[in-house]
């Protein structure tokens, strides 16, 4: 259990990691996985703590690296004009939040919102 998912050893060896969740299909929705990541907590205790990455780098698993793994970095991932932006909006900023806290966070409901059909050719 200690060495499931070893996110640090992984990044500091340079390999692109990427991650999610299932929420809403599944039971945990993307703060759980942050969470687990950050503190290395589990039902039964911290596993694994040299494993731990921090939030920023968390985010990018869930960002940035799920869309260059899909080939996608040119259309999402990134907050950028003319890219497919889906927000989630949340109680409290998970970044500055208390762990206990960031690990029941879930967002709330939201739109999604595409970019003008103008933007999408433009670069």
């Amino acid at each position: 259990m200690a060495r499931l998912f070893p996110a640090r050893g992984w990044l500091d060896l340079g390999t692109q990691v990427s991650t999610g969740s299932g929420f809403p299909v599944g039971q945990f929705g993307a703060m759980r996985s942050v969470w687990g990541m950050t503190t290395r907590q589990t039902v039964i205790g911290v596993r694994g703590p040299e494993h731990a990455i921090t939030y920023e780098e968390s985010l990018a698993l869930h960002t940035v690296n799920v869309a260059r793994l899909t080939g996608e970095e040119d259309l999402r991932g990134t907050l950028t004009p003319g890219r497919f932006a889906d927000l989630t909006v949340w109680d409290q900023g998970p970044a500055h939040c208390p762990a206990d806290v960031l690990r029941d966070l879930n967002p709330r409901p939201h739109h999604r919102r595409r970019p003008p059909r103008h933007a999408a050719g433009a670069r």
